[in-house]
């Protein structure tokens, strides 16, 4: 890891939770608005998913996402510390309380490992899927540090990897709101096309597809809300596939406008 990102990472990190958060964002928000391309494509999605929005609202929208994330993955480092309270239905607590495996879809919101992490908190059984930097191969140890089973995505035959996860007991937690071929879909009124990974995991290794995302409380505070998307294991169907993909992204339409702020704007989800 370069030697200047491991210091400023430890720098922020020996303040206390508002200085640190009040520095990492000034100096991201900064860096965010001469980003030129990023910026534009960021108020450019929001202006699309919300055409009611003028452009500075969605200006100032798309810096404060971004600090948002930007900050939630300098939490990463710092992942044992997080306090995260957990909100689930009495049968996502009787999936997870059977021992049966899952494949839990998650959102590029805040800290991208509290889903995970809030996950093996109340199951002990969390497994994630990470894309693990060549230049720092020791960030796999910051997931076995709290327990998570990391999954690198640059390792071969990874989605039977996760399929044997699930399988055995395991609850998978799978960012799944990125662009992808697989599934045409509308999303925010668009036409896009979204990933299949979690339905198909989930149809392959017969158990259960549920929803989790993080909104942030507070200083080091996580509240992780977890739902059932499909509580009877998806067929090996590629139409029923689809249309839980299609299903999956109109929650996710209404979580993201719930927590605007909180949602990674800047991917080119949109082509």
């Amino acid at each position: 890891m370069p030697f200047f990102i491991r210091l400023i990472i430890k720098t922020i990190h020996w303040l206390n939770e508002p200085k640190r958060m009040q520095v990492a964002q000034s100096i991201i928000g900064f860096i965010f608005k001469r980003s030129g391309k990023t910026f534009n494509r960021t108020v450019n999605n929001i202006q699309q998913a919300m055409p009611d929005s003028v452009h500075q609202q969605a200006e100032q929208l798309a810096i404060k996402s971004y600090q948002q994330i930007a900050y939630g993955v300098l939490e990463m480092f710092w992942l044992n510390e997080l306090a995260v309270e957990v909100v689930c239905s009495s049968e996502v607590s009787e999936i997870i309380h059977q021992q049966r495996g899952a494949v839990i879809a998650t959102l590029h919101m805040n800290c991208y490992d509290v889903v995970p992490l809030a996950v093996q908190k109340i199951s002990g059984r969390s497994t994630t899927l990470s894309k693990i930097p060549q230049f720092y191969p020791q960030a796999i140890q910051i997931y076995q540090d709290v327990g998570i089973r990391c999954i690198n995505k640059s390792d071969k035959n990874v989605i039977f990897q996760l399929v044997s996860e699930a399988k055995n007991g395991q609850l998978v937690s799978l960012h799944a709101d990125h662009y992808a071929t697989d599934v045409a879909i509308e999303f925010f009124n668009r036409a896009t096309r979204a990933a299949s990974g979690v339905a198909l995991i989930s149809a392959m290794a017969q158990v259960p597809l549920l929803l989790g995302y993080a909104v942030k409380q507070g200083e080091g505070k996580y509240q992780v809300i977890l739902e059932v998307l499909q509580a009877q294991p998806l067929a090996r169907d590629i139409s029923q596939i689809e249309q839980a993909i299609k299903q999956m992204y109109q929650r996710f339409e209404k979580i993201i406008l719930q927590y605007p702020e909180q949602w990674y704007w800047s991917y080119n989800r949109w082509r």
